[in-house]
């Protein structure tokens, strides 16, 4: 993948939270390291394809229920100190997209945090 094609279009913020995803039918757990409003890097050991869908799993501070959203595997990488992947959420206009109260979750979640450079 080129450099322009990896690059990250939305401020992401560094965290650390317990993340669920299904993979190809199997479940699989694993870290969420960074996060923004179109994505999230997941630290796990799973071995996960390039444009391959994940279903993801996971909670986020003002907003009671688990966000659940499909996302695209954009990179992989099982080597280096963190191994993991790259997710892109699915687009808000698919059925299995993020919902509007999930953004303002993110939003609100994010308010006076200092994103990566």
């Amino acid at each position: 993948m080129t450099p322009q094609a990896r690059r990250k279009t939305q401020p992401r913020y560094p965290v650390e939270f317990p993340v669920e995803f299904t993979y190809q039918g199997f479940r699989f757990k694993g870290t969420c390291r960074d996060l923004s409003v179109g994505g999230m890097f997941v630290e796990t050991s799973a071995d996960l394809n390039e444009n391959s869908v994940v279903r993801l799993k996971f909670r986020l501070p003002k907003l009671e229920e688990t966000i659940e959203v499909d996302g695209k595997i954009r990179w992989s990488s099982s080597r280096g100190l963190r191994p993991g992947a790259g997710v892109q959420f699915a687009s808000p206009r698919s059925p299995r997209g993020l919902r509007g109260k999930h953004i303002w979750a993110l939003n609100t979640f994010f308010s006076g945090r200092t994103p990566k450079n």
